[in-house]
């Protein structure tokens, strides 16, 4: 077997520390969106429609089902990704929104194969 480097294994806790803290925040924040956390009391504020943090959070959502493989944690993973949908419209979509869009697109037509 392999030696595990220092850093390969800085980056394991890192990756460990992310899908743990990606884990309690969904716990917490329930259907909603984190936006910040309280730094004394660590209660989160959330959102409903995402606000900026919306995509961040749909995306440690989808590291964390990929990571699992869990078909639930891929069902959250959509449904955040979904009720994200009303920001693409003219006039709010980020010049590199069109990567998802096609993403999306190439995704939906490989599952109707």
């Amino acid at each position: 077997m392999p030696e595990t480097t220092h850093h390969e294994a800085w980056a394991d806790r890192a990756w460990g520390a992310l899908l743990e803290r990606t884990e309690q925040t969904a716990a917490e924040v329930g259907p909603r969106f984190p936006l910040y956390a309280d730094p004394e009391s660590g209660a989160w504020k959330s959102t409903s429609r995402g606000s900026w943090t919306g995509g961040f959070w749909a995306g440690l959502l989808w590291l964390r089902a990929l990571a699992s493989g869990a078909p639930q944690d891929r069902a959250a993973a959509a449904e955040c990704t979904r009720r994200l949908a009303h920001w693409d419209r003219p006039g709010h979509r980020h010049p590199r929104a069109d990567l998802l869009v096609r993403h999306r697109a190439r995704s939906r037509a490989g599952a109707r194969r």
